[in-house]
Order: C-alpha cells, then structure tokens, then sequence
C-alpha cells in the first residue's frame, strides 16, 4: 500500500524485472537478496533492521555503508582515547622534567655555599698559622676554591642555553679576578678582547679553569698589568693567552714536566680538550705569553682574525 500510494509500485516493477532480465552491473548491486529477516546472506553478524516502509529492505549496499560508519565511528573513539593517554603522559612527564631542575638547582645552590664555606675556612687557617709555607699554600687553595666557586656560579646563570657566550664569560672572569686580587691586596690591571664566539659548555668550563690559573700564575710574578685574548688563528681554530710583563721564562722551561700544581691542572685541562699550550716572550720580549690553542667546529666568525705571533 506504501508504494501504491507514493507511485512506487512500477519503479519496483521495473527494477525486478530488469533483474530478471539480468545481467546490468546495477542489477548486480542493488538486487534484492533472498536471506532470512536478520541475516546476510553469507552468514555474518546480523544485519540492522530497515524501517518498515522501505521499499528496498535489503539493499546491501546500504547496509554496507552502515557497517563502514560504525567502523568509523569505532575508530574515532579509539583515537580520542589514545590522544587522551599521550596528553596525560605528556603532562607527567614535564611535571617530571619540572621536580629534576628544581632539584638541580637547589643542588647547584648548595655546592656553591659549601665551597664559599672551605675557602673561607682555608683562608682562616692560612691566617692563623705561623708557618710561611703553610700560609702560602693555603692562602692558593683557598683562591683556587673560590675561582671553583666563581665560575660555576656564572655557568649557572648560563644553564638554560645551549652554549656560552665565551667572550663574555671570560670577560666575567677576568672581572671576578681582579677582585679577588685586589682583596688580598694585590692590585693589577686585567684588559681583555676578544672575538665573539659561542661554545659548548664541555669547552668554556676547561677554559675557564686555564684562564683563572694563568692570571693567578701570571699575578704571582709580576707586579705590573696583565693581558688576556680570545683570537681566531684560523678556520675553526682559536687561542686564548695571557701575558704578563714579569721576569719571563728560562727557554728550556716544559709546563708538563713542571711539578707547580697550577701548570700541572692547566696540562691536564689542555688535554681534556686536545688542544695545545704555546709559551712565548711577551711584548717587547719582557715577560711571558702562554697562550692554549683549542679547536671548534669551522663557522663564519664575525671578528676580526688575528694571527698568533
């Protein structure tokens, strides 16, 4: 009655007849199957009910395309609950990432107020006691300390980049040196230059530790100013020196069969980082220039290029 009334009942005709007739590929795809209510025809999972005015009730490509949504839909929910999961893992692993750099830098805050604390002790100790040597020997682990002090305090102000600004933490250095000089009542005069240079901080901190040693060795023999350089000799290479205008060096001197604890820490920081010392007559020929050659990987520097003399 449904299709007589909506003028379906020739179309219907049609289409079986033309089944009958046969052999049209949409006779094919859309030719009514004869299984029973509730089954395909292949006996599968159950087919979904069709409204029961639907003049074609087991069109199976509807039913196909039903099968195909549910799929869908199926699969979408499994990717939103898989997104869920990476985003809530993604939460606790910065809330992870968060815990071990507050831990870091309370670590880092408490290893600097230990070593202010031995060097003051050293430097007490140094003061007490009756025994030039003694003294002397104190008074250097102390100020050795403190430079230890000194420059990992300015690394950590730096910890959040990738690399260093060399320029500029050597500048801090000599800055911090002539500090320290002057409050045990030496007082000298640090100039420093140098090209901009980014470095990783595996290089800066060896060659951070090279230039405090060198200024103190070279504070040690010479009363006068005391001169500090970052040059690039050439591509990729580069030369940190200091020179001073003491009494200079015997031509027959070798830093690594010298036995002063200084040259023996600046030789084995050289090596850490295959690189090479160069001891040299300062200006004029008065004096001494040690300069430690060291290696990076080749860039296009925006300084000037000094050759080494």
């Amino acid at each position: 009655m449904f299709a007589e009334r909506h003028g379906l009942q020739k179309d219907t005709d049609e289409f079986a007849g033309q089944a009958a007739i046969g052999g049209s590929n949409d006779a094919g795809r859309h030719a009514p199957t004869s299984a029973p209510k509730g089954q395909t025809p292949e006996g599968g999972r159950p087919l979904p009910e069709p409204p029961a005015d639907c003049p074609r009730t087991n069109c199976a490509a509807i039913i196909e395309g039903r099968r195909q949504l549910e799929a869908l839909e199926l699969a979408r929910a499994d990717l939103l609950a898989l997104a869920a999961s990476e985003h809530r893992a993604l939460a606790e692993q910065h809330e992870r990432i968060q815990h071990t750099q507050l831990l870091a830098r309370e670590a880092v805050h408490r290893l600097l107020n230990g070593l202010q604390m031995v060097s003051s002790l050293l430097a007490l100790q140094a003061r007490k006691t009756d025994n030039p040597e003694a003294s002397a020997a104190l008074q250097a682990a102390a100020r050795r300390v403190e430079t230890v002090g000194s420059l990992h305090h300015q690394l950590h102000r730096m910890d959040e980049a990738a690399e260093v600004d060399l320029k500029g933490y050597l500048d801090n250095i000599c800055a911090e040196m002539v500090r320290m000089l002057a409050f045990e009542g030496r007082l000298r005069a640090i100039s420093f230059t140098g090209v901009p240079l980014q470095a990783p901080a595996s290089v800066a901190i060896p060659l951070g530790f090279i230039c405090a040693e060198l200024m103190t060795n070279a504070a040690k023999y010479s009363d006068d100013d005391i001169a500090v350089r970052l040059d690039e000799v050439g591509p990729g290479r580069f030369a940190l020196s200091v020179t001073d205008h003491g009494p200079g060096l015997a031509p027959t001197f070798d830093p690594a069969a010298s036995t002063g604890l200084g040259m023996k820490i600046i030789t084995s920081l050289v090596k850490e980082l295959s690189g090479e010392v160069v001891i040299a007559p300062g200006e004029d020929g008065a004096g001494a220039r040690f300069a430690v050659l060291f290696s990076l990987p080749a860039r296009e520097s925006p300084g000037v290029t000094r050759a080494m003399e």
